[in-house]
C-alpha cells in the first residue's frame, strides 16, 4: 500500500471508514434484535406453554421451552462476533494505510485511549448473550431430580 498515491489511499481509507461505521451500526440493531425476539419468545411464546410445577410427566415441554433461547443467543453471538472480527481486521487496515505520525483519526484514538473501556462493552455484551445459557443450566439442575423422581 505505500506505493499507491495518498489520494488513492485516502478513497480505501474513506471506503473502509464507511464499511467499519455500518457494521458498528449493523452490530447494535443485531443487538437490539436479539434482546426483542429473546424477549418476545419468554414474554408471548413461553407462558403459554409451561406450567407452574415442573413434573417428570410436564418435562419434555419444559425442557424444549427452554433449548429455544440458548439457540437464539447462539445464532446472534455467531452474527456479532463476525461483526466484532470485521470491525477489528478493517480498523487494522486503516491503520496501515497511513504511518503512524499521519494525521488520520484512527492513529490518534489508539494513542489517546485507554483500550479497557472495549474489554468491557466487550464483556457487557457477552453476559447479555450468555444469559439464556445460564438460566438453561439452572433449569437443568432443578429438574434432574424432579425426572428422577427423588424430588416432587
Amino acid at each position: 500500500m505505500n506505493d499507491l498515491p495518498d489520494d488513492q489511499k485516502m478513497q480505501f481509507y474513506a471506503s473502509a471508514r464507511d464499511e467499519v461505521s455500518k457494521r458498528i451500526a449493523l452490530r447494535d440493531q443485531t443487538l437490539i434484535a436479539y434482546i426483542v425476539s429473546a424477549g418476545a419468545y419468554l414474554g408471548l411464546v413461553a407462558p403459554g406453554q409451561t406450567s407452574a410445577t415442573l413434573t417428570a410427566q410436564n418435562f419434555p415441554t419444559e425442557a424444549a421451552i427452554l433449548a429455544v433461547p440458548p439457540i437464539i443467543s447462539l445464532v446472534f453471538t455467531c452474527v456479532i462476533l463476525q461483526h466484532h472480527v470485521m470491525i477489528g481486521i478493517l480498523g487494522d487496515y486503516l491503520r496501515s494505510l497511513f504511518p503512524t505520525e499521519h494525521k488520520i483519526w484512527e492513529n490518534f484514538y489508539i494513542k489517546s485511549r485507554d483500550k479497557r473501556y472495549l474489554l468491557a462493552r466487550t464483556l457487557s455484551q457477552a453476559l447479555l448473550l450468555l444469559i439464556p445459557v445460564v438460566y438453561t443450566s439452572v433449569f437443568t439442575v432443578e429438574a434432574f431430580p424432579v425426572v428422577w423422581g427423588t424430588r416432587n
